[in-house]
Formats: structure tokens, C-alpha cells, sequence
């Protein structure tokens, strides 16, 4: 009855507006520039980004119908929309019917050039780089217009589109010369102004945007021109923008781009010490920097690596419900197949090259679709353009004067008047109706309360219970022997989680190992406990840990419908020797000391040193191992260090480093190692309850979002 009321209000609203503008063309398009500057107008065409498509494709039309904004705005930002979705042609049909004439260009500047470049991109996606170069000609001559400092920009950003045309086109030479003149152009106008943010970034777009036109050609030797220029303009926005977050985001594609450019020009050692340092980005732990690191990793044919990156990937593509196109079956899976036939996992492969060609129909059948649908909106265009232009002849056969319009208006909103006022009586005659019965529904929900609270009260229970069984499967106590010291700690996120840590005493050896299971809550609360019951009864086999690891993964993947896994770190320790067996299930790396003075093991890499101390802290570098539960074929392999004697080893969930504070700010890898650098080693004990402390400083009372759990390991 609300929206009725409201719906009514609008209208007359409208139909009021409608009689002081009084029809004419002029008022018409005075009333679009008024609401253009309006902010709360502004504010809520941005606002409605957020919507379905379809619901913010019924509000630009309606927009458009009541003349609030000219069609030309409304077919660019409907084009936007469908280009935000990759349906090509409907975004070409949309912006060219945006850039017919000048309407466009005389209500916003901005939307005028931005329906340009885009028109570009899209043409130059679908192969029609001669339409591209046309469009972006004609956005740099208009650009080239205006001598502002925006004009500048504009043209600076079409004139690096016509070189990326013509380096498309074969035009080498051209290309190069274009390139070189936007660079002096756009370096100018960034020296120019050097406090402003926006012409130091548009330094780092067009260099990176030349950076991926040569790379695309596969043409290596000509970019590092454009590396200097990305690297000197990050320099100086480094010195204008504010935001952390984009100034890194800038800078791990500059380190990308260059661990890529190293590694395919022959430099592999210095392409490898760039990647592993785009690895400490926060945009290499995204979801396209784990891409990124996919190409890396293929261009330097790393196979081991970029097996695992890929099955990452592929994990986590089948949470997103990605649509099965082409263009997806030529990437990601395609690139996974390759993988495993390089690393010799010829099984895997042919099963991957069969979910490929199963995925091949859906992949034509979403084409059709997609096309079909592409097709259907041309059509529905068409007609409505037909529509319009009937609707235009009868109105200009139409007789009425501008008179008689007003008066048959001012009827109308008086009778709308009338209809709400008649609308607003039933509405309360009903609303106090409502009230009496929802008066004795309220009495009855009271009674129904304390039953309710009584219900809660026992789910509560039993989920407190089910945490001291979970907590009470994982050992409190710790072997008390001569010469070794350690201790273990658990702290679910939630009632009950899913880490698990155990260990088992065989003769003179020790058996333990650190897990996360997939998920959180009862379900990872289950598959934790078959886990450490599987751990405990292989263990005392005294098999090696990698006998332990394939062995429980065959048992936790027979009927795991749900397809839950655990990583796990699985290791035996001679107590007498220190000799150290590993076996590392896609778990998180532990960290071992070691003394400077000592010669460092080829199994350990990354090493952050403390100058002041002859301690240095390390991540061990293992095999690549998939997590356990996924594939009951895998033999996993392990691994070994002659003696860890005097060295903690120190294992942990990435409940740890993966700990965010009210600002989602990670704890870290870095701050991890530095912590362990720092903490003068007592116990085993002392050093985990360090970590607790600094964990909850770090969360700053934020909630865990994440199981934590910790053991360190030492023996003398």
C-alpha cells in the first residue's frame, strides 16, 4: 500500500514538473543539465551500479522517460552495463547509438570520451582493429582540442590506443613512433603537475597498457622502455597518492611485468628474484594476482609450480560457477593439462583432457545462448526505436494546444489527488484492522518465547559440549623428556573448527603433524576427528610420513561426496639423531632456526636476516604435495633433513598469518619471521604464547576469522 502511495506521490510529482516545463524541447534539455548538477540526482544513478541488470536497466529507462537524463546518456550507460557483462555486440550497438550526433558530447565531456575508449577496447577485443583506430582517432582529435590539462590527458590515453592499433596492424615502426610521442606528452603534463594523483597514474596506465600490447605480441625486446617509464612514474605517485592499497596495487604489476619480461629474455635468475618478490604483494594472494603467477610460472616453465598454482586455481573456479566459454576452456583447464603432462602425471592428464571435451558442449551451448540473447536485446532495440518513432507521428498529428494540455494535467492530478487521498483512508480503516489481530499475535509469540529461549539455551549446550570433546581429542600435555621440548596450542574461530595437531611416541621416535581442514564449524569438525584417528593408528605402523599421508588420503577420499580435504604437515623425529623425515600436504611452509655459523641446507630458501645475531629464521622449501582427501591415487612424496638438533621447528595454521585486524589487515608472513627473530628462545611454550599475544594485539579486537593453532618442536 506504500509503494502505491509513493508510485502516486512520483507522478504527480512528475506531471507537475511536466507543466512548468511546459513541453517545449529547450525546457526539456534545461531540466537534464538542472538534474545533472543535481548531487542527490548524481548520487543515485551511482547508487544504482548495485542493482540486478534488470532492475537497473527499468531504472535508466525510466530515467530517460521522465527526461531526467537525454537518451544519449542513457544508451552510455547502457552500453557500460553490457560491456561490465562482455556481451560485445550489445555494448557496440549502445554506445554507437550513445555517439550519434553531439548529444552526448554537449551533456558530459567525461562520458563522451570514456563511450569512446571503450568503443575502442570493445572493437579492438573482437578483432576489428580498423574501427578501433577510427574511434580512437576521432577521440584524439576532439582531445586535441582542448588545451587543458583534462583535454591533455584524454588525448594522451586515444594516442596510446591508435599506437596498441597499429602495433596490432603490423605497423612496427609507426607504433614505435607512436608510443614515444605519448610517452614525451604524458611525462610533460605529469611533470607539470606533479602534486596530482590522476596524471601520475595515467603515466602507470599507458606504460603498462604499451607493456601488454608487446607482450601480447610476444615481443620481449622492445619493452623495456616502458618498464623504465612504469618504474619512474610509480616513483613519483608514490609521492601523490595516499591510498596504500593503489600504490601497491601499481607496484606488484610493475614486479610482475618484469619477473615475466626477465624470465622470457633469457635473465632467469633475476625473472625469479622479481617473482618471489611479487609473491609478498598482497595482489600475488588475489584471486588474478594466483592468475599472474599461473603465467609466471608457465613462461618460465616452472611445471612443479605451476601444477600446483593451477589446481588451486581450478579449486577455486569451481566455487565461482565460472561459465564454461571458449575462452575459459583455452585458459585455465588448458593450462592445468599441460601442467600434469609435464610433471608426468599422465593419468591426471587424460582425466583433465576428458572434463575438457565434456566441457565443450556446455561451452557451445552457453555461445548460442549468449549470442541468442545478444540478438534478442538488438531486436527489442529495434522494435522499441519503431515504437518510438509511432508514437512521434501521432503526436505530431495531434491538435491540442499547450493550453488545453495544462488544463486536462491540472484535472488529472486533482482526480490523482482524490484517488490517494480515498487510497490513504482504506489504507488506516485496514492498518487498525491489522493492529488488533497483530495485538493477539504478539501475546502469543510472548508465551512462545520462553520456549524458544529454552531451545537456544540447549543447542548452546550441546555445541559447548561438542568443543570440550573436540578439544579434549587433541593432546594437552606434552612427552616430558630429557632433551626434548614441545608444545602445541588450538584456538577455533568458531564453537568447534577444523585444525587438528597430534603426536605419538614410538620407541626413540617422535610422530606429529599440524592440519586444516576445508571449511569451519561441525563438518570440519568431523573430517578433523577421522583425521587424527587415521594419524594415531598409521603412526604407530612407524611408517615414513609420506606412507602416513597416502595412506590416510585413500581412506578420507572413499565416499567424501562433499569433497572436504585437510592439508596436513606429517613428520617423524629421531630423537637420538635429530634426523628429521617431512612429509608436507599442501600445508603451510613451518620455520626452522638455524645457526649462521652452520652450513644452510639446500631444502631451505628465503632467509631473513638478523645482522645483530648469528640466528636466521627460514620457510623450508618441500615438494609440492596436493592437499589430502582430494584424489585417492596420489602417492605423496617426502623429504628429510640430516638433524635439526638445537634448531626449534616451528608449524602453524594460516590462522595465523592469515589473522586480520578491524582493517583486514593481515598479520603475515613478515611479521611472523621477524617475531621468532626477536623472541629469545625458552621454551617451546614461551615462544607460542608470544605469538597468542601478538596475534590478539594484532586483531585489535576484530573476530578470528580463522582457526589458529600452533606447536613448536625442539629437541637438544
Amino acid at each position: 500500500m506504500k509503494k502505491i502511495i509513493t508510485s502516486l506521490t512520483l507522478l504527480v510529482l512528475l506531471v507537475l514538473v511536466s507543466c512548468q516545463q511546459g513541453g517545449g524541447d529547450g525546457s526539456a534539455k534545461k531540466a537534464m543539465r538542472n538534474y545533472e548538477q543535481s548531487v542527490e540526482m548524481r548520487k543515485m544513478i551511482d547508487a544504482a551500479d548495485s542493482y540486478s541488470d534488470e532492475r537497473y536497466f527499468a531504472f535508466i529507462d525510466s530515467l530517460e522517460d521522465a527526461d531526467v537524463i537525454p537518451p544519449a546518456e542513457a544508451n552510455f550507460r547502457r552500453g557500460e552495463r553490457y560491456n561490465d557483462q562482455d556481451r560485445q555486440r550489445a555494448t557496440i550497438l549502445y554506445l554507437q547509438k550513445a555517439l550519434q550526433g553531439t548529444d552526448l558530447r554537449d551533456y558530459s565531456i567525461p562520458h563522451y570520451y570514456q563511450a569512446l575508449i571503450d568503443m575502442a577496447a570493445v572493437q579492438s577485443n573482437v578483432d576489428n582493429v580498423q574501427e578501433c583506430l577510427a574511434v580512437s582517432t576521432r577521440g584524439y582529435e576532439m582531445a586535441s582540442l582542448d588545451t587543458t590539462a583534462f583535454g591533455r590527458d584524454w588525448a594522451n590515453l586515444f594516442l596510446q590506443r591508435i599506437g596498441s592499433c597499429q602495433l596490432k596492424l603490423r605497423h612496427d615502426g609507426e607504433a614505435a613512433k607512436t608510443f614515444s610521442l605519448v610517452k614525451e606528452k604524458a611525462e610533460a603534463l605529469a611533470q607539470e603537475h606533479p602534486d596530482s594523483v590522476k596524471y601520475q597514474r595515467s603515466c602507470l596506465i599507458i606504460a603498462n597498457n604499451i607493456i601488454s600490447a608487446y607482450m601480447n605480441r610476444r615481443d620481449y625486446a622492445n619493452i623495456n622502455t616502458w618498464l623504465a617509464m612504469m618504474e619512474e612514474a610509480l616513483e613519483r605517485y608514490a609521492t601523490t597518492e595516499t591510498s596504500k592499497g593503489k600504490y601497491e596495487k601499481y607496484r606488484s604489476m610493475l614486479i610482475c611485468n618484469k619477473a615475466i619480461i626477465l624470465a622470457m629474455t633469457g635473465h632467469r635468475k633475476e625473472g625469479e628474484a622479481a617473482f618471489q618478490e611479487y609473491l609478498t604483494t598482497d595482489r600475488a594472494k588475489t584471486y588474478y594476482g594466483i592468475y599472474d603467477q599461473a603465467f609466471y610460472l608457465e613462461c618460465s616453465e616452472q611445471w612443479n609450480k605451476l601444477l600446483a598454482v593451477q589446481l588451486a586455481i581450478d579449486s577455486m573456479e569451481m566455487g565461482e560457477d565460472i561459465t564454461p566459454s571458449l575462452d575459459y576452456l583455452i585458459g585455465s583447464p588448458a593450462t592445468t593439462f599441460k601442467a600434469m603432462l609435464k610433471t608426468g602425471r599422465k593419468e591426471e592428464a587424460l582425466k583433465k583432457a576428458d572434463e575438457i571435451i565434456t566441457l565443450l558442449d556446455s561451452a557451445r551451448t552457453w555461445q548460442n545462448k549468449n549470442d541468442a540473447s545478444e540478438l534478442a536485446v538488438i531486436y527489442e532495440t529495434q522494435q522499441k526505436e519503431e515504437q518510438i518513432a509511432q508514437q512521434k507521428a501521432t503526436l505530431a498529428h495531434q491538435k491540442y494546444t499547450l493550453e488545453h494540455q495544462r488544463y486536462i494535467t491540472m484535472a488529472i492530478v486533482f482526480a490523482l489527488i482524490l484517488v490517494a487521498f480515498a487510497i490513504f483512508s482504506l489504507f488506516r480503516y485496514r492498518s487498525a484492522k491489522r493492529l488488533a489481530v497483530a495485538h493477539g499475535q504478539l501475546q502469543e509469540a510472548y508465551d512462545q518465547l520462553e520456549e524458544t529461549t529454552t531451545a537456544k539455551e540447549r543447542i548452546e549446550s550441546e555445541l559447548r559440549i561438542a568443543r570440550d570433546i573436540q578439544m579434549s581429542m587433541v593432546p594437552s600435555t606434552f612427552p616430558d623428556m630429557a632433551g626434548l621440548d614441545m608444545h602445541a596450542a588450538m584456538t577455533p574461530a568458531r564453537e568447534v573448527g577444523g585444525d587438528l595437531y597430534d603426536y605419538v611416541l614410538v620407541d626413540d621416535k617422535l610422530y606429529f603433524c599440524v592440519g586444516d581442514v576445508s571449511g569451519k564449524g561441525v563438518p570440519a569438525s568431523l573430517f578433523m576427528a577421522q583425521t587424527i584417528r587415521l594419524f594415531r593408528a598409521i603412526a604407530k605402523q612407524k611408517h615414513s610420513p609420506a606412507t602416513i599421508a597416502t595412506r590416510i588420503n585413500r581412506e578420507l577420499t572413499e565416499n567424501n561426496e562433499q569433497g572436504m580435504f585437510v592439508t596436513m604437515f606429517i613428520a617423524r623425529l629421531h630423537l637420538t639423531t635429530g634426523h628429521l623425515d617431512f612429509c608436507n600436504a599442501g600445508h603451510n611452509p613451518p620455520v626452522i632456526q638455524s645457526d649462521k655459523r652452520e652450513v644452510i641446507s639446500d631444502k631451505l630458501s628465503n632467509a631473513i636476516t638478523d645482522h645483530s645475531s648469528l640466528i636466521t629464521y627460514h620457510f623450508l622449501e618441500m615438494h609440492t604435495n596436493a592437499p589430502i582427501g582430494l584424489w585417492p591415487e596420489l602417492d605423496y612424496e617426502g623429504e628429510e633433513i640430516d638433524s635439526i638438533k638445537g634448531r626449534p621447528l616451528f608449524i602453524y595454521t594460516d590462522g595465523l598469518n592469515e589473522a586480520e585486524n578491524r582493517q583486514q589487515e593481515q598479520f603475515g608472513d613478515d611479521r611472523l619471521l621477524e617475531i621468532l627473530r626477536n623472541t629469545h628462545f625458552d621454551s617451546s611454550r614461551q615462544v607460542i604464547e608470544t605469538l597468542q599475544a601478538d596475534v590478539e594485539r594484532h586483531r585489535d579486537g576484530a573476530e578470528p576469522n580463522d582457526d589458529l593453532t600452533m606447536m613448536c618442536v625442539r629437541v637438544s
